[in-house]
């Protein structure tokens, strides 16, 4: 089963000291996910047991936006915004979540850099001793690869950032052995990264209708169990 790795970044960033070159490159990636009226991302996750040893587990994730309408995949569920309405669905326990958004603006999923960008701007605010170092190790064409080391949590971590375009290339965690994840080597690779370039389809009928006040989930989805607030 996925773990819930993010997507992104930076789950695992305790005591970062962040350089301002890689700070700059990771606001050019928030800016531009911000700016954009559609994102498409597909990732593929493989982990394993150790570098070099066997494989535990892969998956693909899907992120897609359109302008306030997001939908997320991961392994067996998926996370629908879209027409007023918050959907989850869980197609291995079998069971559809639907219940009506709040107002104010929706969290976007596994893509609210901002959120994360944030966070991390609040801990170097009261972090007082600095463990983690980020390095540039290798730069060719505007690809740049940063090495981060120093974590109790991990060994190493590699993150590939296409500056050129304002993109996600991969990220690599190396786990310690410290560390609770049973797969030590995990590497995310984002072989699609889209802005203004999406044809996803929100479509609500989908999933479901509703009439007098009641839903009927899609035939598709006859033998799911509804649950609604």
């Amino acid at each position: 089963m996925f773990q819930r790795i993010n997507l992104f970044l930076f789950l695992f960033f305790p005591f970062l000291n962040f350089s301002q070159n890689f700070e700059k490159d990771l606001s050019a990636i928030l800016n531009k996910l911000d700016s954009s009226n559609s994102v498409s991302l597909h990732v593929k996750v493989n982990a394993f047991e150790k570098k070099g040893g066997k494989i535990l587990y892969n998956t693909t994730c899907i992120v897609e936006k359109q302008h306030e309408e997001r939908y997320t995949k991961m392994d067996d569920m998926e996370f629908i915004n879209s027409g007023g309405y918050d959907i989850q669905l869980d197609n291995s326990e079998k069971y559809i979540f639907i219940h009506k958004s709040t107002t104010g603006k929706k969290e976007n999923f596994d893509i609210d850099l901002k959120s994360l960008k944030k966070y991390f701007d609040d801990e170097k605010k009261d972090i007082k001793e600095v463990k983690s170092k980020i390095k540039l190790i290798h730069e060719v064409e505007g690809i740049k690869t940063y090495q981060i080391t120093g974590s109790p949590v991990y060994l190493e971590l590699l993150i590939e950032i296409d500056t050129k375009n304002q993109k996600l290339k991969k990220i690599i965690y190396h786990f310690s052995d410290k560390s609770e994840s049973s797969a030590k080597y995990i590497v995310i690779d984002y072989h699609i990264f889209k802005f203004n370039d999406s044809n996803f389809v929100f479509n609500l009928k989908n999933y479901f209708t509703v009439n007098n006040g009641k839903y009927k989930l899609n035939s598709k989805y006859s033998s799911y169990k509804l649950i609604t607030e």
